[in-house]
């Protein structure tokens, strides 16, 4: 067996633990490939999820109308959010802005 790559520390755990010494080593290499597998890490991956926080303006004045928006459906006169939870909300406006790049924000304007 090559051991060039443990560490001596590793080394000399290993020859006094034995069975159990490699079987801790096997579990930690199992548990890091199926971390790796399912939640792989890859540039930008913190910008995959595009959730939105929707401001409201009207008459000059911003207002936070929710925050991390999953989903945004026209309706009527205005639109149905939903966020991450599910809870929905349902504001009147006409969209104003969109920015998916810098701050991930809609803005609405209040058209009453």
């Amino acid at each position: 067996m090559n051991w060039s790559f443990f560490t001596p520390d590793l080394k000399k755990y290993v020859r006094h633990q034995g069975p159990k010494a490699l079987s801790l080593i096997l579990f930690i290499v199992c548990v890091s490939v199926s971390l790796w597998l399912f939640f792989p890490v890859y540039p930008g991956w913190e910008n995959k999820m595009c959730l939105s926080t929707v401001y409201l303006t009207s008459n000059g004045d911003v207002e936070k109308v929710m925050q991390d928006v999953a989903r945004m459906e026209a309706k009527d006169d205005g639109f149905i959010l939903e966020n991450l939870f599910g809870e929905n909300k349902f504001i009147k406006g006409q969209l104003k802005k969109v920015d998916f790049v810098e701050e991930n924000s809609v803005i609405l304007e209040d058209n009453s």
